[in-house]
């Protein structure tokens, strides 16, 4: 049995890309039934629910381009490549600090 994931809200998108990064391209647990390509899909899906959470069609772009580019890294082999593009693409939403 896999457990069906998806991004509800900004906070889910930002956790889940960051899981992603730590583990893409190979290292999803048996039990998730993720793969690369899901958790990409996963994280697609979490644009389109958090886009009014964004706010900035611009800012949106810009992490959508840096996702695509990371699946790109990830697909080819370069997990450092790829991994560093999905955090550029959290780092771009410049969320204030939690207190």
């Amino acid at each position: 049995m896999s457990i069906q994931y998806k991004c509800h809200n900004l906070s889910d998108l930002v956790d889940f890309t960051l899981s992603t990064a730590m583990r893409a391209p190979d290292n999803f647990a048996a039990w998730s039934g993720l793969d690369l390509g899901k958790a990409f899909a996963i994280i697609r899906g979490g644009f389109d629910t958090c886009s009014s959470e964004i706010g900035d069609a611009e800012k949106e772009r810009q992490m959508r381009s840096l996702v695509e580019q990371a699946h790109a890294a990830y697909s080819r082999g370069d997990k450092v490549k790829g991994s560093h593009l999905l955090q550029e693409a959290v780092q771009a939403l410049h969320l204030p600090e939690a207190n």
